[in-house]
């Protein structure tokens, strides 16, 4: 037990020096990538099937790591995977530049214990007090959390995750989550420089294939952080909750994780779905995972 104390004690004190650095560079770098990426637009840099793939594609890979991984699977429980599995959707979660598969798992399973309270993290309902102070709580649920380091890691935050620590293969994806990253993004600008053959291929590769789509699946969550607290239906009502809301509009994008308050309603469930017409990719991938053999007891009560 001392020995993992001390750990744990090393562990945080790295995490802080690493978020003051790398974890702000990750929330700015993928919005400069967006905004580079669109001013070479009007610049007649023109984009074509692969760039268009290659965003599609990360995008895809990234969200389904996020939610069917980082957030479905390991921080619910709400199926188990194959080692393989998990390899993959934790390499998955990890390029898409949320932060360390630990932290994030631990800041989720935190959101839930204290939804909407001074103990959630990334609550948009801090001080409803007035206009200023409404925005200033929103803005801070949405994207002031993300480079507020005493926060994030809050004294106390590993104990929500100690059954991560016990895991080899997520541990050293979370061990390693900044080269992961990095690669996720280096990786399209070596196939753009590959198959354009050029300088321009490579630069196009690491905007399209590489920080657009971080940005487009980073900001989807953080939208259902300020969104998903604030607008919306409210069809549960309990502690459990909190000010939770289904936002229909960001279902799709972020695999069903729009629907936010049935999430909360029941956050160890597979699927987020209520209602027929509420779609959910997010459970349409565990059931294939099942089908294929990958993934086994998901829950879908």
């Amino acid at each position: 037990m001392e020995k993992m104390d001390t750990f744990k004690q090393l562990h945080q004190a790295r995490l802080r020096r690493y978020d003051y650095v790398l974890g702000r560079l990750f929330v700015a770098l993928p919005v400069i990538g967006l905004i580079a990426a669109v001013a070479l637009l009007f610049a007649d840099w023109r984009i074509g099937w692969l760039e268009i793939l290659m965003c599609l594609g990360m995008y895809l890979f990234t969200m389904m790591g996020i939610e069917v991984g980082f957030h479905r699977c390991f921080a619910h429980r709400a199926f188990r995977a194959t080692p393989g599995l998990e390899w993959v959707l934790a390499v998955a979660g990890s390029m898409g530049g949320h932060g360390p598969l630990i932290w994030w798992v631990t800041t989720h399973r935190r959101h839930h214990r204290f939804v909407d309270t001074a103990d959630d993290p990334h609550t948009p309902n801090r001080n409803l007090d007035g206009l200023w102070k409404n925005l200033q709580s929103f803005l801070y649920g949405y994207v002031g959390w993300t480079i507020d380091t005493d926060v994030k890691l809050k004294e106390g935050w590993q104990q929500f995750g100690t059954d991560l620590y016990k895991n080899r293969i997520l541990f050293k994806v979370h061990s390693n989550f900044a080269m992961i990253a990095l690669a996720g993004i280096l990786i399209p600008a070596v196939v753009g420089a590959l198959v354009r053959q050029s300088v321009e291929g490579a630069l196009m590769g690491l905007l399209w294939g590489g920080l657009v789509p971080v940005c487009i699946t980073q900001h989807l969550f953080w939208m259902i952080n300020a969104f998903g607290h604030r607008v919306g239906s409210r069809p549960f009502s309990n502690k459990l909750v909190g000010r939770s809301t289904n936002c229909w509009w960001l279902a799709l994008p972020t695999f069903g994780q729009g629907w936010h308050n049935n999430h909360h309603a029941d956050p160890a469930a597979a699927s987020t779905q209520k209602t027929w017409w509420q779609l959910d990719p997010g459970a349409w991938l565990i059931r294939l995972f099942v089908l294929c053999g990958w993934a086994a007891k998901p829950n879908w009560r």
